[in-house]
Order: structure tokens, then C-alpha cells, then sequence
């Protein structure tokens, strides 16, 4: 469904008012052939309201197999005080004017309905319309479906989303708003099953396909079949299934300071990360920058209070070039706003955690060079000029060890335990 709808009239009613239409284009694809599998490759292939459309030709035969299209449009009307807006939009896969005209799909059966506005009243109806099943990865498309269209006429359409917004003003004041929305595909990245059609013989095949959150852009990813007639195919096969790793990385697990970085990274190249993508418990997020194009990125967050503060980046929060979306990850630490120096009561240095497993941080009051002794008196890290650093300590063997902290008038030792 769509998420959210109420609150996004005007987003949706600009957008579906703002795109300029274009024509509908052909693609002839080389697909790759893996064992029996033949894959397009990434593809891409973006539609946007408010009428876009594209025909697919899924085994480079010059038969056009398959037509996706998006529609849109929106209406503002002024009676009086009264002001009422509305946006309707959907998206399609339709069977063109192929020779067979059997080309299909497998559908879900739903109520679809719309309502519209007379003199103030509301009226409903209901009827039924053909839901495109979005299917997960890893389902069999073949014979032992069901629910195939079975379809003998050009021109027939199936839905992959369907939704519209309405709002009912009075002068500036905001009366009233109804949102409805259907379709497995909103926001979502989800393969059609296909059975088509190469000469005489039948074949079975998938397509990619993900919307956006309110319907546009339609995005076309990429599809496959397979070569050996009536054979069927798991929905995803000779395609990249593989999610990218995130990966939130605070640099410590303690700290005085209320804003730290985090550095964010992945495992490849991804695309359509935003601030509001994070999820901060006892914390805000700030300046999402951009480290390394579509790989490495650092945001800044600020502690509300002293405790816990963990970053979360939610499941499909963002999405690689094959239209996978990243596995959920998260970060935490704890901020200890407290003076420094009560970590180890010492009125010169703060020293901690101790004992420290990866990370040690020392905090001077006054620059001074320091040095870690092993338990033999070797001198196993060693510093300069510090203030304010914090120390991996991840590749030295569990022990006591002693630091010294040396500055123009004083020499100070301390224990320091690593696990």
C-alpha cells in the first residue's frame, strides 16, 4: 500500500503534476546466457508520470513481450472557501500487440476502490481490478501456478500499483484528507512472473521491478527467462541477489564528547542515502557527508543525554545498482558527560576504559609524550605531544601493562589492564 499518503498530499499532487511525459521507447537487449538461464544484465530503465511507457523484448527476437507504463495526474478545484486537491496515479504491465497475444502474468485478485466528491458528500463503489503478485525471491514460476492471467487479447493491463490522495480545505484551514493504495510494488523491490511466448514454444521468465514510494519512478531492473521451453525458474535466478553490507563504525565505545563521528560504510556502490534514512535512540543526526562516491560516508551525532546512544540503518534503506536493498545495521557507544577526570581519580589525566579491550583513551590537561611498557619493560607504544587521543590497543596481548605520561615537569605512571 502506500505509506504514509495522508500526510504527503502536496508532495505527491506536485509530483504527479511536475513530470514531463515522454514517449514510449523499445529496448532490444545481448542478454548473458548463465547454464540455462539467459539474464538482460542490469538495466535500469526508469518511468515517470505522468505517462511514461516502455515495451521489453526479453529474448532479443524483435517481438516486443512486454509494456510498462505510469500514469498520473492531479486536480485542484475552488468553490467559494471551499479548496480541494486530489492525485491519482498507477502503474502498469500490459500485453502488447504481440502474435499470440498470450504473453502473461501471475495476479493476485483484490477490491480496488475510488470515491468521489458531489455538492460536499462522499460517495464509494467498489469493483474488481488484477493485482500483480510481487514475488520474493526464490519462488518457481511455472506450469504449477495459479493464478496466471490466461489472457487472449492485446492491450491487457495488470496493476503493479494504484493509489490516489484527496484533501478538502476550507479557506487556509485543513478539513479533511482520505488516501488509498494498492499494489505489492510501493516502495518495495519485487520480481513478476512471466510466461511469453518464442515462436510456438513457451517459455517462463521474471522481471525486476521496484516503485517508488508513491508510485514514480517506475524502475524496470533487470529480468531473465529460461532458454528450454516449459522449464520454470526461481525468480531471481542469473540475476545478483547479494545485499550490500553497512557497516556504522563510532570509533570508541565511551566518550565525554556529545557529537562524534560515525563513519558509514558498504560493501559496494549504493545509491539514495539520506540523513533520515538513520535511526538515533537518545541522539540526532547532522551533516551526512559523502567520504568516497556511493561507498564511504560520516554523519555527525549529537547525544540528547548522558547514557546509551545507538545509530541504526534500518533493512532497504538503500539500494545497490541490482536493486538490492542493505541488511539492517547498527552502532552504539556510551556518552559520559562527567568530568574526565573521574574516570581514574587522577587530577592530571583521565584514562579509560580500564581495562580496555580495543580502544584506551588518555586525556591530558597539558600536552605530554607517552609510553605503554609490557609486563618485561619493553616499551610497546609510544607517542608524542598528546592531549587528547585514543589508542588501539587490539593487536597486544591481554596483560597489565604500564603507561607513562611525561611532560616538561612531571613523570607520571599507570596500570593499565588489557583484555
Amino acid at each position: 500500500m502506500i505509506h504514509n499518503l495522508p500526510k504527503q498530499n502536496d508532495v505527491l499532487a506536485k509530483r504527479l503534476a511536475g513530470y514531463a511525459a515522454t514517449a514510449g521507447a523499445m529496448m532490444a537487449l545481448a542478454p548473458h546466457v548463465n547454464a540455462q538461464v539467459v539474464y538482460s544484465g542490469i538495466q535500469n530503465v526508469q518511468l515517470n508520470t505522468p505517462s511514461d511507457s516502455i515495451e521489453i523484448d526479453l529474448n532479443d527476437d524483435a517481438v516486443m513481450d512486454f509494456k510498462f507504463k505510469v500514469y498520473g495526474y492531479s486536480y485542484l478545484y475552488t468553490y467559494g472557501q471551499y479548496f480541494y486537491k486530489s492525485a491519482f496515479g498507477y502503474a502498469l504491465i500490459i500485453n502488447p500487440k504481440t502474435d499470440t497475444y498470450k504473453n502473461s502474468w501471475i495476479d493476485r485478485m483484490t477490491t480496488m476502490r475510488t470515491f468521489y466528491y458531489t455538492n460536499s458528500q462522499i460517495y464509494t463503489y467498489s469493483y474488481f481490478y488484477p493485482i500483480v503478485n510481487g514475488l520474493p525471491a526464490g519462488v518457481m514460476v511455472d506450469a504449477a501456478q495459479t493464478m496466471w492471467t490466461n489472457i487472449s487479447y492485446s492491450s491487457y493491463a495488470g496493476v503493479l500499483g494504484m493509489g490516489a490522495l484527496y484533501s478538502y480545505y476550507y479557506g487556509t484551514s485543513y478539513m479533511y484528507s482520505y488516501a488509498w493504495g494498492y499494489g505489492d510494488f510501493f516502495d518495495q523491490t519485487r520480481f513478476i512472473g512471466v510466461r511469453f511466448y518464442i515462436g510456438n514454444d513457451q517459455h517462463y521468465g521474471w522481471i525486476r521491478v521496484h516503485l517508488g514510494e508513491y508510485i514514480d519512478p517506475v524502475t524496470l531492473i533487470d529480468w531473465a527467462y529460461e532458454s528450454s521451453p516449459g522449464v520454470g525458474i526461481l525468480t531471481g535466478s542469473g540475476g545478483d541477489l547479494t545485499a550490500p553490507v553497512a557497516t556504522l563504525d563510532p570509533g570508541l565505545s565511551e566518550t565525554p564528547e556529545q557529537t562524534i563521528n560515525v563513519q558509514v560504510s558498504f560493501s559496494e556502490e549504493i545509491t539514495g542515502l539520506s540523513i533520515d534514512d538513520f535511526s538515533i535512540s537518545n541522539g540526532t543526526a547532522a551533516n551526512l557527508t559523502e567520504v568516497q562516491a556511493g561507498t564511504e560516508y560520516s554523519i555527525e551525532v549529537t547525544a540528547d543525554a548522558g547514557g546509551n546512544v545507538i545509530v541504526e540503518l534500518p533493512a532497504e534503506s538503500v539500494f545497490d545498482e541490482s536493486g538490492n536493498g542493505n541488511d539492517p545495521a547498527s552502532a552504539s557507544w556510551n556518552y559520559s558527560p562527567t568530568d574526565l577526570l573521574s574516570h581514574n581519580d587522577h587530577p592530571h589525566f583521565a584514562l579509560y576504559p580500564n581495562p580496555a579491550d580495543n580502544m584506551l583513551r588518555i586525556v591530558l590537561k597539558t600536552q605530554a609524550d607517552i609510553m605503554l611498557f609490557n609486563s618485561m619493560g619493553k616499551a610497546v607504544l609510544q607517542r608524542s605531544q598528546v592531549l587528547d587521543e585514543s589508542l588501539d590497543v587490539s593487536h597486544l596481548s591481554p596483560g597489565i601493562y604500564i603507561i607513562q605520561i611525561k611532560n616538561d615537569q612531571r613523570t607520571f605512571r599507570e596500570k593499565v589492564v588489557i583484555n
